[in-house]
């Protein structure tokens, strides 16, 4: 591995990571986290319902049109606590070419993978007491198909570094 920092566009798969991190903060703000501000406030700021309002009206997204659902609401606290803080973690690591990020890719990338399927088996298999079109449906679960192909690659990606990087250590040792 080169101790030089290569560009950040020359690094397709990190580009893409980067601009799904980067992009995930404002979304996890304005729309995934919304619920849990109506909580926080009597009132929430209308900056802070504007997005995620329009999303509900347009996609009529059981999991926040019925947000009764506990483990919906503990993803949704681990998004805003944990993986928000993460986002920009990841996007400064990416910037800078480190290295160290891989082995937290790994473990955040496995987290999502397991969220997002649940969320996408949600829209498959359960039933709706919002009246959810077959068509919302449909567009829900290309809506979050994305944040289940990325972290997936990033899962694999990562892991294939570590080990490539691993296998380099070992080899030295051995010399």
């Amino acid at each position: 591995m080169s101790s030089q920092r290569r560009p950040l566009t020359s690094r397709w798969l990190d580009l893409l990571y980067f601009i799904y991190f980067t992009t995930h903060i404002p979304a996890t703000l304005l729309v995934d986290t919304n619920g849990l501000f109506s909580k926080l406030f009597d009132k929430p700021p209308y900056v802070l319902t504007a997005a995620a309002d329009y999303y509900i009206e347009t996609y009529n997204d059981p999991l926040f049109v019925d947000n009764k659902k506990t483990w919906f609401s503990a993803l949704s606290y681990t998004e805003l606590l944990i993986q928000t803080p993460f986002f920009f973690y990841a996007a400064i690591g990416l910037w800078k070419d480190s290295p160290s990020i891989r082995l937290p890719f790994v473990v955040y990338s496995t987290h999502v993978v397991t969220a997002t399927g649940l969320c996408i088996a949600e829209f498959i298999f359960g039933t709706h007491e919002n009246g959810v079109s077959d068509q919302q449906r449909m567009s829900l679960i290309l809506f979050y198909l994305p944040y289940l192909i990325v972290p997936a690659i990033c899962l694999v990606d990562s892991f294939m570094k570590l080990r490539k990087s691993e296998a380099v250590l070992l080899e030295k040792k051995d010399e």
